[in-house]
């Protein structure tokens, strides 16, 4: 700057640079390194501050206080900060910058939006929820559950595909269904109250005919009852077993603050250990949708990683909005639902839901 001034000079040059900077094209935000008053008159620019304040209400860019430190405000720094209607304030640089980029990202985002508003519900999903709700098993805790079937009829309702599939009550109706389906085969339990089948040891993969689909289903009955004693294993899910392709999660969650959060990512037996998933608000846009793709390794991966094809990445994302969708329309019913794995096949071929679970809230 001309003259050698320096923001810490005087309150004159202060402002000077907080001008010259707002009034640069080049800058979109502006962020004040200062720290809050932890007691009255211990911090000289409290008045500084103030007047920031008034620069954020002109609306002319948005401008935030930044703090070096992430504890120690005492209850009049609080007090303070909440004087300071028109200018937020971050704490620790890294975590502000962070936060600043990624409000510049979804800024640029939400200009590719699309205003389309949200379809109503066809007759046929109209029918599919009510259907679901009279279906679900309360669970006791304020929650209900529907079994994988259940589950699965609602997404397809919304246009989520699954496997060639159905559900079975005992071995002999398993044999007619198997017959129909087509081997190799899954024989999977269904029971709404056991969400984690294999690890009672409820899924069976890989059945190439009768006799083994008799194993098959005389050894889940025998791990049901020894899991839950006393239980008789009433009804099977008999499904296409479906080999190849991209293994992706797709799910909706309550966050108790927002409502319910959709989540895309890499699935399978890799969620737990890759942590690879980005999160967007329901109803979805395709927008919204692509740019989740675009967070995560999985948006990769369907583009075709190493040689691999390119996967149908179309229906994944009408899939993602599929379930936004589903989500709207439950509204303050919906708790969580959990598609994983979500197989995307290759191109124009598709995507298959291979496992499902929807969890209501009971009102």
């Amino acid at each position: 700057l001309d003259g050698g001034f320096t923001a810490l000079s005087s309150a004159e040059s202060y402002f000077r640079i907080i001008d010259i900077l707002l009034s640069d094209p080049g800058i979109d935000a502006l962020l004040v390194q200062e720290e809050l008053p932890a007691a009255p008159g211990t911090n000289a620019k409290t008045e500084n501050l103030r007047q920031v304040d008034a620069l954020a209400a002109s609306g002319s860019k948005p401008i935030a206080v930044v703090s070096m430190t992430s504890y120690g405000f005492t209850d009049h720094t609080r007090g303070f900060r909440a004087e300071l209607e028109h200018l937020p304030v971050l704490q620790e640089v890294d975590k502000a910058l962070k936060a600043v980029a990624a409000a510049g990202r979804y800024g640029a985002l939400r200009g590719r939006r699309d205003n389309a508003p949200v379809a109503q519900p066809s007759p046929s999903e109209e029918a599919a929820v009510a259907a679901a709700l009279a279906r679900r098993q309360p669970t006791g805790d304020g929650r209900s559950l529907l079994d994988e079937a259940d589950s699965k009829a609602l997404l397809r309702a919304y246009g989520i595909r699954s496997p060639r599939e159905l559900v079975a009550n005992g071995v002999e109706e398993a044999l007619r269904a198997a017959r129909e389906i087509g081997y190799p085969l899954v024989l999977k339990l269904v029971a709404a109250d056991v969400q984690h089948k294999s690890d009672i040891g409820g899924v069976v993969l890989g059945i190439r005919d009768d006799d083994e689909l008799r194993t098959a289903y005389a050894r889940v009955a025998e791990n049901l009852a020894r899991a839950r004693p006393g239980r008789r294993l009433e009804q099977v899910l008999l499904a296409q077993q479906v080999a190849g392709g991209v293994e992706l999660v797709l799910g909706v969650q309550r966050d108790p603050e927002i409502g319910p959060v959709l989540m895309f990512g890499t699935g399978g037996v890799l969620l737990e250990l890759s942590r690879d998933v980005s999160f967007g608000a329901v109803p979805l846009s395709r927008w919204q949708a692509q740019a989740m793709l675009e967070r995560t390794s999985a948006g990769a991966l369907l583009q075709g990683y190493r040689g691999a094809p390119p996967a149908d990445t179309d229906s994944v994302l009408a899939a993602m909005l599929a379930l936004g969708r589903l989500a709207h329309d439950l509204g303050d019913r919906i708790e969580s639902i959990d598609i994983n794995p979500l197989v995307a096949l290759p191109a124009h071929q598709g995507a298959l839901a291979l496992d499902a679970l929807v969890v209501l809230r009971e009102l």
